[in-house]
């Protein structure tokens, strides 16, 4: 028999941080028979993803990172919906330039949890794609910021995997 325990350490809420891969970098997905869970290899030689690589790294103001993932069932079959958006404040020509750039790429998406467990947000063959929308409000003391989203129908969950930066 399986059981569900209570956690024995703190159990915190939320995405922490979260990075950018683009598809075409990545070779394979792989499930690691050393450690359980799946490796990101970005090079057919089977290096482990290098962070030194095409890889965006986006901050989002604290507690605005919300990854979402119900599934669902249509006239495909099941399906999980996942969206993940964040607020990334203090607009300026830098950030737009980024922003820009990757405005038409494909991605896999990175994600760690206030926990420290990594998690992939889509696969090779069902990445995601960006939207931006820029706000500022009317007070001083408003918003001045980039609301970021990704947002995919995807055939399995998001697979938790090892810590890639290691």
């Amino acid at each position: 028999m399986d059981n569900i325990n209570k956690p024995d350490k703190d159990n915190l809420g939320g995405i922490n941080k979260f990075w950018l891969v683009l598809k075409d970098d990545i070779t394979e997905i792989a499930c690691d028979a050393v450690e359980p869970g799946y490796r990101l290899v970005l090079d057919p030689s089977g290096t482990i993803f290098d962070p030194s690589g095409t890889i965006y790294y986006i901050y989002g103001t604290p507690d605005t990172i919300i990854f979402t993932e119900s599934k669902n069932t249509d006239f495909n079959g099941d399906h999980y919906a996942c969206t993940l958006e964040a607020i990334c404040p203090n607009n300026q020509n830098a950030i737009q330039r980024i922003f820009d750039e990757i405005d038409t790429k494909e991605f896999v998406i990175v994600l760690m949890d206030n926990n420290g467990n990594y998690k992939l947000f889509g696969e090779i063959d069902e990445s995601l794609t960006f939207i931006n929308n820029y706000s500022s409000t009317p007070n001083f003391s408003g918003l001045n910021a980039n609301r970021i989203v990704f947002s995919r129908k995807m055939k399995k969950r998001s697979r938790f995997i090892i810590n890639p930066f290691t």
